[in-house]
């Protein structure tokens, strides 16, 4: 049997599994909640377009379909608020991470772990300083 393209648990080809098809129509149903989460976001989102949480929210729905640039550039704009939306500056930087900017990675946790402090968000903090520790190991 030949899945979907787009199933990411065989991407690779054929398989015959029952249990490989059982997974990969829950992976279909998992996509399809995606989307249904992702309109929801956006409805209330209709009615409350400045509410952070939302805008964080469409943000991750939109990485996970795979518009990895908009959900950055939404992260951005998180990070502008006032306050800045401190989970945004470390979001955007995984982002720009895995697309390779890292220069781009270290600039967003460097402004991100002073937005943590001044929100006294130590926690957030620690997590990025561990993030920019680690980029600089990669000493790129």
């Amino acid at each position: 049997m030949r899945c979907a393209p787009d199933c990411w648990h065989c991407g690779l080809g054929e398989f015959s599994s029952l249990r490989h098809a059982s997974r990969c129509d829950s992976s279909n149903k998992v996509a399809i909640e995606v989307n249904q989460r992702r309109e929801k976001i956006e409805a209330m989102l209709q009615a409350e377009p400045h509410d952070i949480f939302l805008r964080y929210a469409l943000a991750m729905e939109m990485e996970k379909a795979g518009e990895t640039l908009a959900a950055l550039d939404l992260h951005a704009q998180l990070t502008t608020e006032q306050p800045p939306h401190v989970a945004s500056f470390f979001r955007a930087a995984q982002i720009y991470h895995s697309i390779q900017e890292t220069e781009s990675a270290r600039s967003a946790l460097r402004f991100g772990i002073q937005a943590a402090r001044d929100a006294g968000d130590l926690h957030a903090a620690a997590e990025m300083g561990e993030m920019l520790t680690d980029l600089g190991r990669l000493g790129e």
